[in-house]
């Protein structure tokens, strides 16, 4: 997983944490971070590739096993900045 997968899944992990991924957490996801480099400048076709990724792991591993996986891949100011994100999506969730 690199930097850019693991802060999403960091961010999809909030969204999904009630176990439950459903259109309007998703599009407050996906809103939040087609703002933000890497995923302003990535083609439609390898964001929709890098969240079915990510879905995919979600449902094998889990929020706790998305969220293992995805942490080590960041540092110090990018994990700040994908908790801060994470507590946004859920405060609007």
């Amino acid at each position: 997983m690199n930097t850019a997968e693991s802060f999403a899944a960091i961010c999809l992990a909030a969204v999904a944490s009630d176990g439950v991924l459903g259109r309007d957490e998703a599009r407050s996801l996906r809103v939040e971070l087609d703002f933000r480099t890497p995923y302003s400048s990535m083609d439609e076709d390898v964001l929709v590739d890098l969240f079915d990724r990510l879905l995919l792991l979600w449902r094998q591993e889990g929020t706790e096993g998305l969220v293992r996986q995805a942490l080590p891949q960041l540092n110090l100011e990018q994990r700040e900045t994908a908790l801060a994100v994470a507590t946004q999506l859920v405060r609007v969730d």
